[in-house]
């Protein structure tokens, strides 16, 4: 049943998962068996804390029968994750060095790695830079030779920031790069609100699709998620105002019939409290319900931006806004302003970087660039610049080719 479990989470089944760890709980109860006590309450409570149930993630954890003197490397483990999960980092650095050292004295390698992971996203949080080359590079190191992603892939994706601050970092790169080809398709996972009545989390960039507690929401509509996005942005417009800006395509009568559909199916999968509306009887506007909280990865991509934070910011974007809906001004428009606030703050920083003389770093950060727009002829230059301080020749010789391809 154990391994039942594990596989469940590591394939994202969490329904699934919730079911068996409670039907596991209630034999540990029952047979007193210290061992399955201690993994169950460790992974119940972690998710519980995942899907934003953080009170109810201690009280679970703090029901172990002993004091946390006495708590076994797992409960610690437990007890650092959920505390970087609420914020508290600097509690959440304590117990988790504890448990690693409780890791590492037993020689548990694999559980040793996902607290290192842990770790490291909280030093890089606090801003612990030292701390976080120090744990990543030994983290890697241990992922590299175990050759064994899968069982860290819950954890890989609710990390996805601190991936992508390491292929950004010359002194941890090196051991990232052999990985990358195995977490290209990482996604974030969610981290819920605990209060409110609906706590969803919605991707924009470079797909559309809604979780809640864990979960993807499959629709039926290809429009469903974009309304509800839209509702998200600019709450207040009328049906008809939506419709114009998201399906311009279609004419008022398929336009209204499609738009009822959509909102229609928002209510019966999300709940009938996810939109509300106000106003004229024949004109009514919408919004957001007062106890619906909406996660969207595109306030986080631009608030990272507006701080300067382009690990996090190249983290959460993963392609265009709402890539499927084709027709929309509005869509494009939103498109246009995230890729070009993306690549601009790219170019300041590869600008103060190659100012300071600080060429590894140019050359990630054009790299990185170039993921994203491979044809920009200014940063093939600027990389191959860059790389002629210090990059061996073969390196050389593939930037070079790559700025010649421009020219053929």
């Amino acid at each position: 049943m154990t391994s039942e479990a594990e596989l469940l989470r590591v394939s994202g089944n969490y329904s699934g998962y919730l079911s068996l760890l409670e039907d596991l709980r209630l034999h540990a109860e029952g047979l007193q068996d210290h061992n399955l006590r201690v993994w169950t309450i460790s992974r119940l409570a972690e998710h519980q804390s995942l899907i934003g149930q953080h009170s109810q993630a201690l009280y679970t954890l703090l029901g172990f029968e002993r004091k946390p003197a006495e708590w076994p490397a797992e409960l610690w483990a437990t007890s650092g994750v959920l505390a970087r999960r609420r914020a508290d980092l600097l509690g959440a650095s304590v117990d988790l060095r504890k448990a690693a050292q409780m890791f590492r004295d037993a020689g548990r390698i694999r559980e040793l790695v996902r607290v290192q992971l842990h770790l490291a996203a909280a030093a890089l949080q606090l801003k612990e830079e030292a701390t976080v080359a120090t744990v990543l590079k030994e983290a890697l190191t241990h992922m590299l030779r175990l050759r064994q992603l899968n069982e860290f892939r819950p954890d890989l994706e609710e990390l996805n920031e601190l991936l992508h601050y390491a292929v950004l970092e010359p002194e941890i790169a090196p051991y990232m790069e052999p990985l990358l080809d195995n977490l290209a398709n990482l996604a974030g996972a969610p981290r819920l609100p605990e209060d409110g009545a609906i706590a969803l989390q919605v991707t924009t960039l470079g797909r559309a699709a809604v979780q809640k507690d864990g979960e993807e929401v499959k629709f039926t509509y290809a429009g469903t998620v974009p309304i509800l996005v839209y509702i998200a942005l600019k709450p207040g417009r009328t049906r008809a105002e939506m419709q114009l800006e998201l399906f311009p395509e279609k004419d008022a009568k398929s336009g209204a019939a499609y738009m009822r559909q959509c909102l229609k199916e928002l209510r019966d999968k999300l709940g009938p409290q996810i939109v509300r509306f106000e106003g004229p009887h024949q004109a009514p506007w919408y919004a957001l319900g007062q106890d619906v909280h909406v996660d969207l990865d595109l306030q986080h991509f631009r608030d990272a931006l507006s701080g300067g934070e382009v690990a996090r910011a190249l983290a959460l974007y993963r392609g265009p806004f709402l890539p499927d809906l084709e027709e929309s001004e509005w869509a494009q428009q939103v498109r246009d302003e995230a890729l070009l606030a993306l690549t601009f703050e790219l170019r300041n920083q590869m600008a103060r970087y190659e100012a300071e003389g600080d060429h590894q770093r140019v050359v990630l950060l054009a790299n990185q660039y170039l993921r994203i727009d491979p044809h920009e002829h200014e940063v093939l230059e600027l990389r191959l610049k860059a790389a002629e301080a210090f990059a061996p020749p073969h390196e050389l010789a593939k930037y070079t080719a790559d700025l010649r391809r421009m020219f053929n």
